[in-house]
Parts: structure tokens; sequence; C-alpha cells
């Protein structure tokens, strides 16, 4: 069975490629709130940071160890630290990433 990218995605499957794609002007912080909020349609960006937001990106932050980052633009970060922040941004809404061959 062949599924379309669109199915494939609404499954909650990603791709993750080598070249780290984050915002890179924007902090780590902005990053993982951008993905957090992830909501679709015209006023997404305008839904606004709650308590729990920044709970969240706390705890994500940790789980990938950029706690001390969280000020930092994402495009000082190393290629690995970037790739482990773009791994979060896709999983942000709880998935954690998984490795394919």
């Amino acid at each position: 069975m062949r599924l379309s990218e669109s199915q494939i995605a609404r499954a909650g499957i990603g791709r993750k490629f080598q070249k780290p794609t984050v915002f890179e002007d924007q902090s780590v912080w902005a990053n993982l709130s951008m993905a957090l909020r992830n909501k679709r349609g015209p006023f997404g960006d305008a839904v606004k940071e709650t308590p729990q937001d920044a709970v969240r990106i706390a705890e994500l932050a940790d789980e990938i160890g950029l706690s001390d980052r969280l000020a930092d633009r994402a495009g000082d970060l190393s290629h690995g630290q970037k790739q482990w922040l773009e791994n979060r941004d896709a999983a942000g809404a709880g998935a954690a990433p998984v490795a394919g061959g």
C-alpha cells in the first residue's frame, strides 16, 4: 500500500533532511515557541504564548541540551544542535523523533 505525501504527514510521520532547517535569525526560544504553537490557518501566528507553553518550551530545551542557549540565535548553534532543535521543532507537540534508514 502506498500513501500520498499528505496521508503520510497526517499520520504524524515527518522527514528529516541532512541540512537543518531552523529559523536562523530567531532565538532558540522563538523556534521552539513557533513549533509548539504550530497553529494552521491565517491567524495561527496571532496565538499568544501561555504560561503552560513557557513550561513546555523549557522542558523541550532541557531535553535537547539547549536550556542555556534559549536566548541565542538559532543560527549560532552548531550543526548538531540545529539538528536537535529541528527535530524538536518537528516533534514539538510531543512526538519523539525516529531515525530511518
